[in-house]
C-alpha cells in the first residue's frame, strides 16, 4: 500500500505551549487523547487533537519540582503519568511519591502513587500499561542517578 506523503500537513493546535517541551502524547482512541508537558501541565483532547484543556498543573511549590515525563491509561477512567524529580538532591528517600500519579476518575483527579519499592529510579521516563492492576515503568536516563 503507497501512501501519498505530499497530503500530509502540519496544522497548529491550541495545546499547551510548554516551555521546554511536549514529553508524550497518547491516544485512548482517534478523538481521546493525553498530553504532558515540562510545565507541569496534564491536557486531554476530546477531539481528535483540535483543541486541548488542561486538567492538572504541577503546582509551582510541589515538593521535588517533577518534570512530567510520560502518560497512559489502561480505559477511559485508569491511567497514570510518571516524572523525573529532583526531590532525590532535596531530600533523599522522599522522591518516591513524587514519580507517579494516577487517575481513576478519567482524569479530573491525580494522586501520587505512594507504595513504590524502595530502590526504585529517580524518575519515570517510560510507561507500559497492561491493565488496571499491571503497570510498567522505565527509569531515568540522568548520569546523575541510578536508571
Amino acid at each position: 500500500m503507497t501512501t501519498n506523503l505530499k497530503n500530509y500537513r502540519w496544522i497548529e493546535t491550541n495545546s499547551p505551549i510548554a516551555s521546554s517541551r511536549t514529553d508524550d502524547i497518547w491516544f485512548l482512541n482517534p478523538q481521546e487523547g493525553w498530553l504532558v508537558n515540562s510545565n507541569g501541565q496534564v491536557s486531554v483532547t476530546r477531539d481528535g487533537g483540535w483543541s486541548w484543556t488542561t486538567k492538572y498543573q504541577v503546582p509551582p511549590n510541589f515538593p521535588g519540582r517533577p518534570y512530567l515525563r510520560c502518560i497512559q491509561f489502561a480505559s477511559p477512567q485508569v491511567g497514570w503519568f510518571g516524572a523525573v524529580t529532583n526531590a532525590t538532591k532535596e531530600n533523599p528517600g522522599d522522591y518516591l511519591k513524587y514519580l507517579l500519579h494516577q487517575t481513576t476518575d478519567g482524569g479530573n483527579t491525580w494522586t501520587p502513587v505512594e507504595n513504590l519499592p524502595e530502590g526504585s529510579p529517580g524518575g519515570i521516563c517510560g510507561l507500559s500499561v497492561v491493565n488496571e492492576m499491571v503497570v510498567y515503568g522505565s527509569g531515568a536516563n540522568d548520569p546523575d542517578q541510578p536508571g
